[in-house]
């Protein structure tokens, strides 16, 4: 009884001592286990992403402005004459005026532009055919019929001011400028001035100015059909600075009223 007593004693005892050392060291792993968390939260909390903003500065690009064109026209004209003439020639100049009506006129035109801001300054070449119609019946009852035409060709500058330039839909050039021209060829029929009831070629008994200085001035609307192209329509006026006519009899004023219609291309 006392052995089985004393060896219960022991065990007790031996157990008491074990847990005495197993405590401290199960503590410490606690507590370092609890530590490691802490710490490993910690870490997770001072550990952050740094999140990078890039700031994108967009810059407007500028509005390119085209500075060179090429257009191609046509176009008809009607031409109104006036005639200063001496007392003794007024019966047959209202005569000779009678014998003529109007006819298809037209034009024809290359162009170079160049067009800083809205700024217009055009430099080209041109053709125009002034024509009209001669009837006249004799005291004989002979009908005579021509189609007259005084045949151009000019060198032509203009300038002037584009409104609405860049803008979209219709845009306005408002022009005024000069042309020397060559008259080229003269051809048809008049009356005599020394036999008004006969019937000459129109260069005969009249010489004409090879060459005559016009003043234009015109009104061209153009819409843009792709990025590069334009149409245009355009009402012009002309003026002869004299006359064609080379005497003194017969003073000749042409001014020139017209419609010309064409395209435009931007060549940069």
């Amino acid at each position: 009884m006392f052995l089985k007593e004393t060896a219960f004693l022991v065990k007790t005892i031996f157990i008491l001592i074990v847990l005495c050392f197993i405590s401290p060291v199960m503590a410490q792993t606690s507590a370092d286990s609890i530590q490691a968390d802490a710490e490993e939260v910690a870490d997770t909390v001072r550990v952050k992403k740094k999140i990078i903003v890039n700031k994108t500065v967009y810059v407007p690009m500028a509005v390119k402005t085209d500075l060179f064109y090429l257009s191609l026209n046509g176009g008809l004209f009607g031409e109104e004459s006036y005639y200063n003439v001496c007392e003794s020639c007024q019966e047959y100049a209202d005569k000779a005026q009678a014998t003529n009506s109007s006819a298809l006129s037209y034009t024809y035109g290359l162009n170079a532009a160049y067009a800083p801001g809205k700024l217009y300054f055009s430099l080209g070449a041109s053709g125009s055919h002034d024509r009209k119609r001669f009837s006249f019946v004799d005291s004989k009852g002979k009908a005579y019929n021509a189609n007259n035409e005084l045949k151009f060709f000019g060198v032509d500058f203009s300038a002037g001011y584009w409104f609405r330039k860049n803008k979209k839909g219709f845009s306005y050039l408002l022009m005024a400028g000069a042309s020397y021209a060559w008259l080229y060829q003269v051809s048809g029929s008049k009356l005599s001035q020394d036999n008004p009831d006969q019937v000459v070629n129109l260069n005969e008994e009249m010489d004409y100015y090879p060459t005559v200085v016009i003043l234009n001035a015109a009104f061209r609307v153009l819409y843009p059909i792709s990025p590069k192209t334009k149409l245009f329509g355009e009402l012009y006026y002309s003026y002869d600075t004299r006359t064609i006519i080379k005497t003194d009899e017969f003073v000749q004023q042409r001014n020139v009223y017209g419609l010309r219609v064409g395209i435009m291309r931007t060549l940069k």
